[in-house]
């Protein structure tokens, strides 16, 4: 018995087109309409209980640095600082975005490592010579200015 999805042994046109319509069209289907919804039916991960060295909201926001303290009056609970989505810590009135991401960033991280987690500040980059874009600028001008105080010319 030869299975009927399996693909004929001839392969003339017109096999190989009714081959083609005997397949199920499932994952044409299916498949983009029932990925994206899918995080709605998954249950809200839990958040970590507080521990000996981070008991509260303010403890979280000050160890993670970046003046994050500044918004601890804003959540009431520990259940609030990990049940809020971004949309709503805007809501808040935590801005700008980069702050909003920074905590969110950690709020995750410390709710994967269920509260296992030295936190840490993670300090913004600095640009050197201006940033990329500006770089060749910046030096230039900072060669001329060494050239003219080398020279004994004040500006």
């Amino acid at each position: 018995m030869s299975d009927p999805r399996a693909p004929p042994a001839v392969c003339d046109l017109t096999s190989a087109f009714s081959h083609a319509l005997r397949r199920p069209l499932v994952h044409a289907i299916v498949r983009p309409t029932l990925l994206r919804p899918l995080h709605a039916s998954l249950a809200p991960p839990r958040s970590p209980r507080p521990t000996a060295t981070v008991p509260d909201v303010a403890t979280f926001l000050m160890r993670i640095g970046r003046n994050c303290a500044a918004h601890a009056p804003k959540f009431r609970t520990w259940g609030t600082l990990f049940d809020t989505s971004s949309a709503q810590l805007k809501e808040l009135g935590i801005e700008p975005a980069r702050t909003r991401r920074y905590i969110l960033h950690w709020r995750e991280a410390y709710r994967r490592a269920d509260g296992d987690l030295a936190l840490v500040e993670h300090k913004r980059g600095v640009k050197k010579d201006g940033g990329e874009r500006r770089r060749k600028e910046v030096r230039a001008k900072r060669f001329a200015e060494e050239r003219r105080i080398a020279e004994g010319r004040d500006r």
